[in-house]
């Protein structure tokens, strides 16, 4: 798959409206913190999904701290199946259980 930010962005009213979403893998994609952050907003407003994973993009710590910040305020599972990446600094200011 090539989902980018563009085509989150795309994606985003499908997302906040969707009312059986419950799994949403966007795992092995181009998404960068910009998508992320897009996609952190649009999951503001969805109620249904409980489990998202994120792993095989290019998302470092303002993608992941908007990602984990919403996964714990709607109490959806957030997954990263690869590692994410993140420079040793991004890791230290992330507590132990951002990373899921």
């Amino acid at each position: 798959t090539n989902i980018d930010d563009e085509i989150i962005s795309h994606l985003s009213k499908f997302i906040e409206n969707h009312k059986t979403l419950k799994l949403l893998d966007l795992s092995h994609n181009n998404i960068t913190d910009k998508g992320a952050l897009i996609l952190a907003k649009s999951l503001k407003e969805n109620s249904t999904l409980t489990e998202l994973n994120m792993g095989n993009n290019d998302i470092y710590q303002q993608g992941v701290a908007a990602l984990k910040k919403i996964s714990n305020e709607k109490s959806f599972k957030l997954k990263w199946k690869s590692p994410i990446l993140l420079s040793p600094a991004d890791l230290e200011s992330l507590p132990e259980s951002s990373l899921v």
